[in-house]
């Protein structure tokens, strides 16, 4: 934007819909959220744009112009006004992309959306031009005075939340690129109007960044690319810090191979699978904290009389013996071959816990379970086997790492040779002990047979193994407790997988510790399992190329009577990460 002409402009006013006007305009969250598949394109350039632009001012009198979408005329408004997300733009301004973005919220979503102005209405933009010092001192004025950027953005806050058809408590925020930069800065200072939570895109994290001057209260989701210059992994561990130290709740997720600015269609490095999953992800995370959508918190089935005990063998170690347990969905033939998913149990070996998510898996999404063994069928049927006995095991696969991964091995061989089984769309994962094991898979293994690997809180603290040439077919999910993995130990893990050209995504969460999944366990963190599992499950309708959804119902808890919004039972949604924007001092940001 270089000159005023290509601005909207109308009269400078307060919005104050009237209810009866705004029922004419309001729809039904219900219709409007769409969770059919997490990997269907998103937008793109043709997308449409369905807004109106207003006019208002920040603390110091200066005009600002924003743009406003609401949810078609499909329903009745909620009983507290809808829930409004505020978009901070990049560094071009408020353009077509915003404004697409603020559509796709209202028409897909069921939000109030609001694109705010940043620049100001009688801005005089430079080229983007990064050598230009004139376009480095407008840019500047924002980046390296947190305060102005900040009261900017308040202001828009502030305008959203006056709108009658909008629920004040219930606001939102999310940015790209400079916007994101934007969004950690609004938390840095303290500020807790868009109280719901916020979510950073791709933007910039310098060791430069000034740091938090108070407590964070909102839950914060940054989403960052793996390949990105301005959101290295020494940045992501800044980060973290900074987030810890201001006691906020977040959660980070990395994308491998993913360059800057890899949301924006209109940009080279545009990547349409990281905006599908990272779109997903933002709106589960919104759904959670609109109070639409449940938490996962009791086991979703019983699996006593769903789990059925198989006997296999390690053929790579003279015929070892095993004992699996098999969960088979109803209606599954030969002749109709289903997806499987191999399950490796924490050091305590199969138990209740993992044949509970071997049910899930074949009774609520379709796919056969199956819990592997690793310590075998002579272990799991003695009655003398104390629990010393089984942390010895334990130890003895975690240094023995080759022999740990034959046993991994065989459980894959074993289900890809079940007629029952779609030979060619099989996954693992694994908790706790199961979860080092599933690194260990991708970096010695022969993970040519399967579509995904994934690790829950997978500690790291016995070391990696001498990475082979991975498969960069296979996707990688890891989900990590900060509390659980020192960052370190995840930068080393990243750094073996850049080198390796490996398909990965890692997502960490803020206070969750070792079995943050396990149900009525001591360290159960019912965010952290919600989003991991979801974001597994989708990966999983991904790889296995189906197109299945979570079961949806709707939260008994939700705020927003009238609101006949979706949530998710057994698999919840995943939050996505965004970062913090900051080029060497200058304040330059994509």
């Amino acid at each position: 934007k270089s000159s005023n002409s290509s601005r909207e402009q109308e009269p400078k006013r307060k919005m104050s819909f009237g209810k009866a006007v705004i029922g004419l305009l309001a729809a039904s969250v219900a219709s409007l959220l769409d969770f059919s598949s997490a990997f269907e394109v998103v937008g793109g350039p043709s997308s449409p744009i369905n807004v109106t632009a207003h006019n208002y001012t920040d603390d110091e009198g200066a005009l600002l112009q924003g743009f406003l979408s609401i949810p078609p005329n499909t329903g009745p408004i909620p009983g507290n006004g809808y829930p409004a997300v505020v978009i901070l733009h990049d560094s071009s301004g408020v353009d077509a992309y915003e404004k697409q973005r603020a559509t796709m919220l209202a028409q897909q979503l069921g939000y109030v959306a609001f694109a705010a102005d940043i620049f100001g209405v009688y801005a005089e933009m430079p080229t983007r031009d990064f050598r230009d010092p004139k376009y480095r001192a407008f840019m500047g004025q924002f980046n390296n005075n947190p305060a102005f950027f900040v009261q900017r953005i308040r202001a828009a806050v502030d305008f959203v939340k006056s709108l009658d058809i909008v629920d004040a408590n219930n606001v939102a925020m999310i940015g790209y690129c400079f916007g994101g930069t934007g969004v950690i800065q609004y938390v840095y200072v303290g500020e807790t109007g868009a109280t719901a939570g916020v979510v950073a895109f791709h933007p910039s994290l310098s060791p430069d960044t000034p740091g938090p001057v108070a407590n964070i209260t909102p839950p914060v989701l940054v989403i960052t690319g793996g390949s990105d210059f301005l959101t290295s992994p020494m940045a992501m561990m800044t980060l973290e810090g900074n987030l810890n130290s201001a006691q906020a709740t977040w959660e980070t997720v990395r994308y491998a191979g993913i360059n800057h600015a890899w949301t924006n269609w209109f940009s080279p490095n545009y990547d349409e699978r990281a905006d599908a999953r990272s779109w997903y992800s933002m709106k589960s995370f919104l759904g959670f904290q609109f109070g639409h959508e449940e938490y996962d918190t009791q086991p979703p089935l019983p699996a006593s009389t769903n789990v059925d005990a198989v006997a296999y063998a390690d053929k790579s170690d003279n015929g070892f013996a095993l004992q699996g347990y098999l969960s088979v969905p109803n209606d599954v033939s030969t002749e109709n071959p289903v997806p499987a998913v191999i399950i490796l149990p924490d050091m305590d070996g199969p138990t209740l816990y993992e044949k509970q998510r071997a049910a899930q898996i074949s009774q609520e999404f379709g796919f056969i379970g199956f819990v592997a063994d690793i310590y075998g069928y002579d272990v799991q049927t003695s009655t003398a086997i104390s629990s010393s006995d089984l942390d010895n095991q334990a130890q003895m696969y975690l240094e023995k790492k080759e022999l740990y991964v034959s046993r991994i091995q065989a459980a894959v061989d074993f289900i890809k040779d079940h007629a029952l089984v779609d030979s060619d769309n099989i996954a693992v994962m694994g908790y706790s002990f199961g979860g080092t094991g599933s690194i260990y898979y991708t970096l010695i293994g022969d993970t040519s047979k399967v579509k995904s690997v994934a690790s829950f809180h997978g500690g790291l603290l016995n070391g990696l193994p001498n990475a082979a040439t991975t498969n960069s077919d296979v996707q990688i999910f890891i989900a990590s407790g900060a509390d659980h993995d020192n960052i370190n130990d995840i930068i080393e893990l990243e750094e073996i997988y850049m080198a390796q050209n490996a398909q990965y995504e890692i997502s960490r969460y803020s206070n969750a510790q070792d079995g943050f999944t396990v149900w009525n366990g001591d360290n159960f963190d019912e965010y952290a399992s919600s989003r991991s599992f979801d974001s597994m499950y989708m990966l999983l309708e991904e790889v296995f190329d189906v197109t299945k959804s979570p079961p949806f119902k709707t939260s008994a808890s939700s705020n927003n009577e009238g609101m006949d919004t979706p949530t998710t039972s057994g698999v919840v949604s995943v939050l996505t990460n965004t970062i913090v924007f900051y080029s060497l001092g200058l304040g330059v940001l994509l």
